[in-house]
């Protein structure tokens, strides 16, 4: 089936049970395959934390502990890593050299403090170490929990007038590692590393955090096995609508998808690719909202797939329009 995806549409708690959609990418499963889906754990009420303030300046920060101690990391310290380079062109450090200072032993890791600090708004992690190294601000975080270690936690800074620098940073995942599945794992110490551009005085700059933030974590083990069905019936337009460049010839709605179908070069106006606005409205009044989308060009054509967030009814639509002319829709069953 390949790498596959899974989301939370809805969940019972007088049952405990939930409604899951999977999406798969690279899979080569055809119909009548079995299929088993395995999982360990569940992530859900997800929120997303943008440039909020952790209490404290640069200056603060650096003095709500001792001395930093640091040395290179141990072997086998560092269980994982991530570098990212915001702006590349006008970057003073690139994502390479960065990676070729870890891989060398000059991006020391801290000693943690005695005692670890508070971060204004966030309950589940403290910061255990901060130091500046050279052009080097380093960041040491601990998770208090199993949820605090799946949530993600990135720190930057802003300046007086309130813009937020994008800086070339690195975070380390300082081990031991737990394993929650095959791809969630954690580390309950991290270090941010933030490479400071040369001769700017960032003392009085706030230090702020961004993240992605999880109500709950279930954990447990789920397994089942079932045969992949085709879908045997769907809503469909047969046309020749030219969007300059590309010819749009078919559109089909399935109880799980929007597939739009055509031929030509959907590249071929200036680099930007001309995509054809599609409106599903229900009998209800609403319009049926898509979340994962795919684009694929080959010699056989050009194929646009949209998810859905919820299986459609196709009783239930009302109305398609495709760049604001309504389409004759064909309801089809095999």
């Amino acid at each position: 089936m390949g790498m596959a995806i899974a989301n939370v549409v809805s969940y019972d708690e007088t049952t405990e049970t939930a409604i899951l959609r999977l999406e798969s990418m690279g899979g080569d499963a055809d119909a009548g395959d079995k299929i088993t889906v395995s999982a360990r754990s569940l992530l859900s009420g997800e929120q997303q934390v943008s440039d909020a303030s952790t209490g404290y300046t640069v200056s603060e920060l650096l003095a709500s502990g001792p001395a930093a101690e640091y040395a290179a990391p141990e072997e086998g310290m560092v269980m994982g890593s991530m570098a990212g380079v915001a702006d590349p062109e006008h970057a003073e450090i690139s994502m390479e050299e960065i990676e070729r200072l870890k891989d060398s032993g000059q991006v020391p890791v801290l000693k943690p403090w005695a005692e670890s600090l508070k971060i204004d708004g966030v309950d589940w992690a403290t910061v255990a170490a901060a130091a500046k190294i050279g052009n080097q601000l380093h960041i040491q975080y601990n998770t208090d929990s199993v949820l605090g270690g799946v949530n993600s936690l990135g720190f930057r800074l802003k300046d007086a007038s309130g813009q937020v620098l994008d800086l070339p940073m690195l975070e380390l995942n300082i081990g031991p590692r737990t394993e929650l599945s095959q791809e969630l794992y954690y580390t309950e110490t991290n270090e941010y590393v933030l490479f400071l551009p040369e001769g700017q005085d960032v003392s009085d700059m706030e230090v702020v955090y961004s993240g992605t933030i999880y109500d709950s974590l279930t954990q447990g083990e789920w397994s089942t096995t079932f045969r992949l069905e085709q879908v045997k019936e769907r809503l469909q337009s047969k046309l020749n609508l030219d969007l300059g460049g590309w010819t749009v010839e078919s559109v089909t709605i399935s109880p799980v998808a929007l597939t739009v179908r055509g031929t030509g070069d959907m590249w071929d106006m200036g680099g930007e690719m001309a995509m054809p606005e599609i409106v599903i409205q229900l009998k209800d009044g609403t319009q049926v909202q898509t979340s994962a989308a795919g684009t694929s060009v080959s010699d056989e054509g050009v194929t646009l797939n949209s998810m859905f967030n919820e299986i459609l009814d196709l009783s239930q639509v009302k109305s398609v329009t495709l760049n604001g002319e309504a389409l004759n829709m064909e309801y089809v069953t095999e």
